[in-house]
């Protein structure tokens, strides 16, 4: 009961606090680009140019150069490969807990890793069109479609408070104008309150990463995912129902990897990033995507981390502290 009581606590990490309310466009440095070009240099839209604080002591110094982060900075140019990893650590008291937790998993996980997504590098106009494809036609539930009619409007919203030039574009041009999104199993706590409940959507990454309360990192694969199978992944999974009461207790089992079967009718964050890679053939056929815990995706997982070999180390985009016990505050506040 101790264990199933401390993995609610940690899986918990999936349902972020994040607030939706400011966005900023992500902008490619060249416009339009190839109509394959599946990797883009973006402006952090976190950099800050003030110089972090120094450092006051050895501890949290030796701390820093086990991360890779001896100067406390994020990067100010960003590349982002589509279909790369997303990882997240929760601050406040959710997140404390969260990691508290997480000391009684198996998987190592220094960088106190709470949540994960999914970058994909994509046209604003064609994400547009797909959701529209996929929305039910009035506000009644299309069983057909994983979309909702509430979830669609939510997505559709953000799409255009950020990039309504790109979308009402006449010009062909315009489905190759490349952005990169978060694509998260996710829910904010103001959407739950106003009856939105978690599912897999799209968000601006610029949004994810300036919104989120706590550390974010992207881990690059090495080499980007079809963009087809992207596109055909998200029609598949967007709108997809969170975990609910009555599969609570595969989210439960997959901190100490016991789910014998993989069942993804409802999603939580990393599963969703595992049945991804799946499909792309990144992660082995063997691997049960219900087993799979956000600190996996780390490198810093050592034999557990199921992208060995796939994807590089974690690069800060957003720190608001150390990934330790320590209260420091260093590099990009957001």
């Amino acid at each position: 009961m101790k264990n199933i009581m401390l993995s609610a606590i940690l899986c918990m990490g999936c349902i972020s606090v994040n607030a939706m309310d400011s966005a900023t466009e992500v902008t490619p440095e060249a416009q339009p680009v190839a109509k394959d070009q599946l990797v883009v240099t973006i402006q952090n839209p976190c950099f800050q140019d003030d110089a972090a604080p120094a450092q006051k002591s050895k501890k949290k110094s030796q701390r820093r150069q086990e991360l890779n982060l001896n100067d406390g900075s994020v990067p100010k140019q960003i590349k982002v490969v589509s279909g790369s990893t997303l990882l997240y650590s929760a601050d406040g008291a959710i997140g404390a807990a969260i990691k508290l937790a997480c000391g009684f998993s198996k998987v190592e996980n220094p960088n106190k890793i709470t949540h994960a997504g999914i970058a994909v590098v994509e046209s604003p106009r064609m994400l547009h069109n797909l959701i529209l494809e996929l929305m039910p036609a009035d506000s009644k539930v299309d069983p057909h479609s994983e979309l909702d009619y509430d979830e669609a409007i939510h997505m559709l919203q953000g799409l255009l408070k950020n990039h309504r030039s790109i979308i009402s574009s006449a010009d062909a041009a315009a489905n190759n104008v490349m952005v990169p999104f978060a694509l998260e199993a996710n829910g904010s706590a103001s959407d739950v309150l106003s009856g939105l409940m978690p599912h897999v959507y799209l968000t601006d990454l610029s949004q994810s990463i300036r919104d989120y309360k706590g550390n974010v990192f992207l881990r690059n694969i090495k080499d980007p995912v079809a963009r087809a199978y992207t596109t055909e992944f998200m029609r598949e999974h967007l709108g997809r129902s969170y975990e609910v009461p009555g599969t609570l207790l595969d989210l439960f089992r997959s901190v100490e990897g016991t789910n014998r079967k993989e069942r993804t009718e409802n999603v939580f964050c990393s599963e969703l990033v595992a049945m991804y890679y799946k499909g792309a053939g990144i992660v082995a056929p063997s691997v049960n995507a219900s087993n799979v815990v956000p600190a996996m995706l780390s490198v810093r997982a050592d034999e557990y981390d199921v992208l060995q070999g796939k994807a590089g180390e974690e690069i800060p985009l957003k720190l608001t502290s150390i990934p330790s016990y320590d209260d420091i505050v260093c590099g990009c506040w957001g």
